[in-house]
């Protein structure tokens, strides 16, 4: 079906990777496992997590975007299309309080 993993590091940052099957997709699988690292990684004591994800791949950025995640920069991955580049993706992941909404807003 799928898979997500959270990559913390010592900084208190997460770094997610996830894939859902073709056939699957479209099914609330990516969904549930996004709201899963997200509290996973509250769970864990971090405060941001971030992703990569290509360009054209729209599908997953519309559900990244809907938790929340916004957009930071850039980067040239490496791949079989050293021309591709992916879009670096993240949300604060802390606490529920003032801070942590404002982190989320974008302020």
């Amino acid at each position: 079906m799928g898979e997500i993993r959270v990559d913390p590091s010592w900084m208190g940052f997460g770094e997610i990777g996830m894939m859902v099957a073709a056939d699957w997709r479209g099914r609330g699988i990516g969904k549930a496992l996004v709201a899963a690292a997200i509290e996973w990684a509250r769970g864990h004591g971090l405060h941001k997590l971030s992703l990569s994800v290509f360009p054209h791949n729209e599908a997953a950025i519309a559900l990244y975007l809907k938790f929340g995640f916004t957009e930071e920069g850039g980067s040239c991955g490496i791949s079989a299309a050293p021309t591709v580049s992916s879009g670096i993706l993240s949300r604060w992941v802390c606490c529920f309080d003032r801070r942590c909404a404002s982190h989320n807003a974008g302020l």
